[in-house]
This record gives structure tokens, C-alpha cells and sequence, in this order.
């Protein structure tokens, strides 16, 4: 898979991503995450799936590098930045709870949760499973950003 380095403007914890090039160069970007439980943000929803972008064994130094969970949500959010998705379809019909985010038993959920603005798509998914969105960590990461209130009430959904 051929890759290309993309600047991160304002970069917290990266400032340049390495990114597939189909992503980089494509028109616009879908994000189609999964929801799930994750180790070190709490959930996998729109930003966490994002580092997918990131090809193969190159994700490995990546997480080298992003050891703590404060630095790993942070570089979420560069990616975030600069990966920019114009829709995140998350995939909450059976979900994943329990030790992720390769293990755990299945949850029926039954919803598919859609919006142009990927931090609105995770505050929705977490206050559906229960979960207060601000114990995401890349949820309140990007709150401390002043990317989001992280708060259900101010999400605008119809």
C-alpha cells in the first residue's frame, strides 16, 4: 500500500501523518467505524477508527510513540485533523463490549448513528450504550481542545 506524509496543522502530538495515499488523495473521506470498547480511549468510535488511516506496521511505532493514554487521544485528533471526513457512518447494530479492542462478546444495539461532524457521532454513540461521553478519551481530549462541549444536549441530530 503505497503511503504519503500529510502535514498536521496545529498538531498536538503529530505533525505530519503518514496516511495511505488513497486516503490523502481522495476527494472526500467516509469514516465507517465500528462501535466498540477500546483499552486505552474507552470506546472505539469516528476518531479512534480513524487510525486506520495509518498503513499496516506503521500503527505499531505510532502507538510507540503515543504510549499514555493522554498522548494517544491527542494524536487521534491529529489524525482527526487532517484526515478530515465529510460523513462517519458508525455501526452500532451489534456492538462490542468487554476487553477490546480485539476481544469481548457481542451487544445487540441496533442503531446506525450518521453525521458529518465525528465528534457529535461519538458523544451520540456513548450516551447510547450508557456511557458519559466525557469518559471517551478522545472525547475529552477534544473537549480540552475546545473541539466540542462533549455534552448529548448540544448535538443537533434530526
Amino acid at each position: 500500500m503505497r503511503s504519503v506524509q500529510v502535514a498536521v496543522e496545529d498538531g498536538r502530538v503529530l505533525h505530519r501523518v503518514d496516511m495511505a495515499a488513497a486516503v490523502a488523495e481522495a476527494d472526500a473521506v467516509i469514516n465507517l467505524p465500528k462501535l466498540k470498547t477500546h483499552n486505552l480511549t474507552g470506546l472505539t468510535l469516528s476518531v479512534k477508527n480513524l487510525f486506520g488511516v495509518v498503513p499496516g506496521t506503521l500503527k505499531l511505532a505510532y502507538h510507540g510513540k503515543m504510549q499514555e493514554t493522554e498522548l494517544f487521544c491527542q494524536g487521534m485528533l491529529d489524525i482527526l485533523s487532517c484526515a478530515s471526513p465529510v460523513l462517519n457512518i458508525m455501526d452500532a447494530i451489534v456492538g462490542m463490549e468487554g476487553n477490546g479492542p480485539s476481544g469481548g462478546d457481542p451487544r445487540q444495539i441496533n442503531a446506525l448513528i450518521m453525521g458529518a461532524d465525528a465528534l457529535a457521532v461519538d458523544v451520540v454513540a456513548a450516551a447510547l450504550v450508557g456511557l458519559e461521553p466525557l469518559h471517551v478519551g478522545t472525547t475529552a481530549a477534544a473537549v480540552r481542545r475546545g473541539l466540542t462541549t462533549g455534552r448529548l444536549e448540544a448535538v443537533s441530530y434530526t
